[in-house]
């Protein structure tokens, strides 16, 4: 699989226009491209006139993908990448402190897992009074621990 990237499509494009982009790119036919698949998609707005897709194509190629990749700057061979998750089981429930994007990420990370994950934001560490804890994105109330 060969990962094409800088690919500009249009704001309205379909799978017939990737293809096209990703043979143009690459410098070969279309008949040529097996499969493609977008990996990655951003609005590039900078010109109000002018505003498309910028694209990171993932291509699989009918004919030899090295000599592609030399003959062409902007295409590497991609490797598939599986990330592996481990499970817990009776293992004891985490702790994620912090409750900002990276802690909401370990939070469904370890949940996707199989963990009882609990999140805790240093308001709740910090008081043994009920609280009311604040986030960007979200607001939850936090009771007294009973001793």
């Amino acid at each position: 699989m060969i990962r094409v990237n800088n690919i500009h499509l249009s704001l309205d494009y379909d799978d017939k226009s990737v293809r096209k982009a990703v043979a143009q790119q690459l410098r070969i036919e279309e008949k040529s491209i097996k499969s493609c698949k977008i990996f990655r998609r951003s609005v590039d707005a900078r010109k109000k006139d002018n505003i498309y897709f910028l694209t990171t194509v993932d291509a699989e190629l009918n004919i030899n993908e090295d000599k592609i990749c030399k003959k062409c700057g902007n295409a590497q061979i991609a490797r598939k990448y599986e990330y592996n998750q481990m499970k817990f089981g009776n293992a004891p429930s985490p702790i994620v402190v912090g409750a900002g994007p990276a802690g909401l990420f370990a939070a469904l990370i370890l949940a996707r897992s199989g963990a009882n994950t609990a999140i805790s934001s240093i308001a709740v560490l910090v008081t043994s009074s009920p609280a009311i804890c604040s986030h960007r994105f979200f607001t939850f109330v936090t009771a007294a621990s009973s001793k």
